[in-house]
């Protein structure tokens, strides 16, 4: 008798912290919030979601779908006049590349490695192929993508028309913390556009055209065998 309702107990409290919505499974205080909620803050990502985990009721953290592009914070606004339908009532709340902290990240960081990323339409982290770079390449890395100035500051959306020929990505890592970047199209350049996380968090941005390119030619030089028998010529 007491097994069973110790087993009762375990059904109720995994009830309690975990369902799916759509498909999706959400975990986390599921009851701070609304299964309409829950599908709001999905639909406020516009990208391919894996999980879901309800923080309280007014933020959740959205998984991605690959899952190695970690979670973005969605936050509730609450309207000024909630009687308007039209009011989205929940936003995500992304994290750029040029952000003081990740900045200041990559210049203490004190290893490198660079790695093929096959689909970076999908991106994987590649642990099995992760190859070390010295300090050299590693300095170089963090003098293209640190400065503030050198990412685009204003709104953009890429439209691909094809999937994306094979391209690589970086892991800078200092003790515990860890930013890892996926390499990806742009308009102009190669390695324009850039995803990754920040110890689990989602991060984006885009190079400006200058230091695209001249990402484009630190790849050339260091990270050439992650490319395969692909120049960076025919991947444009």
């Amino acid at each position: 008798m007491r097994a069973s309702l110790l087993l009762l107990a375990m059904a109720i409290v995994s009830s309690a912290s975990a369902l799916q919505v759509d498909g999706i499974p959400v975990r986390g205080k599921i009851h701070a919030v609304s299964v309409a909620d829950i599908r709001d803050a999905i639909r406020a990502v516009q990208d391919k979601v894996s999980s879901v985990e309800v923080l309280n009721g007014d933020q959740m953290h959205v998984y991605f779908n690959p899952i190695d592009l970690g979670w973005i914070a969605v936050r509730r606004v609450h309207s000024k006049a909630p009687s308007d339908s039209t009011w989205p009532g929940w936003f995500r709340s992304g994290r750029g590349i040029d952000e003081p902290k990740v900045s200041q990240f990559m210049r203490t960081a004190n290893e490198l490695f660079v790695f093929p990323v096959m689909t970076p339409g999908e991106p994987q982290r590649d642990r099995k192929r992760m190859r070390l770079l010295d300090s050299s390449a590693r300095r170089k890395l963090v003098d293209i993508l640190a400065p503030h100035q050198n990412w685009y500051q204003y709104w953009y959306k890429l439209i691909l028309t094809g999937p994306e020929p094979r391209n690589i990505g970086v892991l800078l890592r200092n003790g515990q913390s860890e930013l890892v970047l996926f390499f990806s199209v742009s308009f102009t350049s190669s390695s324009g556009r850039i995803r990754g996380t920040f110890n689990g968090q989602h991060v984006s941005d885009m190079l400006e055209d200058m230091p695209g390119k001249k990402m484009d030619e630190w790849i050339r030089r260091f990270a050439q065998p992650q490319l395969g028998t692909t120049s960076r010529s025919n991947s444009r």
